[in-house]
């Protein structure tokens, strides 16, 4: 499943005319951001090229492990600071199962990221970048539920927080519900 989209929230919240859609729609927006901003999570994978800097922090243990501090869900191309493709079976993806984090080149493939020492080498990992292909299903009620508490609050006048988002400006009431605090700290990302 994808991100919800306003239909799921006026079904969740048993909205049936469009005289709200707007407001709606800026709730279900900052819904969305403020859990993935809570958990340092995108949910969503969406297959991109990025490139890294073959060199620290990226490249580890004497050029065998690359660290992306994203994560992905699949990996399609990884081609080395010199322009060769380092192929699926040279490198492990961890930690196993996805999402991956960072690939490790296998010591029987010989490899090492080239320009472990300069500045200008760059490795491309064209990949899905995201938690899941899928939004977890409690995470996608999660975000429907927050959604409707900026939605009520808004309505209220309640105080709290603001956060800019791609349509509006959203109230965030003074604390999360219970039950999506509960599923954020399940999927809230440490270390980064």
């Amino acid at each position: 499943m994808a991100y919800p989209v306003l239909a799921d929230l006026k079904t969740w919240m048993n909205v049936p005319d469009t005289t709200q859609d707007t407001p709606l729609t800026s709730a279900l927006n900052a819904s969305i951001a403020l859990f993935e901003k809570t958990t340092r999570r995108t949910f969503v994978s969406a297959s991109a090229a990025r490139t890294f800097l073959a060199r620290d922090p990226w490249v580890k243990r004497k050029g065998q492990q690359l660290n992306f501090f994203a994560e992905c869900t699949s990996i399609t191309t990884v081609v080395n600071g010199d322009g060769t493709t380092i192929t699926a079976g040279q490198y492990w993806a961890l930690p196993d199962p996805a999402p991956f984090e960072y690939i490790e080149l296998l010591p029987s493939a010989g490899l090492y990221f080239t320009g472990v020492n300069t500045t200008s080498a760059r490795i491309s990992v064209t990949a899905l970048w995201g938690y899941s292909v899928d939004v977890p299903n409690d995470v996608r009620l999660a975000m429907l539920e927050l959604a409707r508490g900026l939605y009520e609050s808004s309505k209220q006048g309640q105080g709290g927080q603001v956060v800019q988002t791609s349509m509006a400006l959203s109230v965030i009431p003074a604390g999360m519900p219970a039950m999506v605090e509960l599923i954020a700290e399940k999927y809230r990302r440490s270390g980064m």
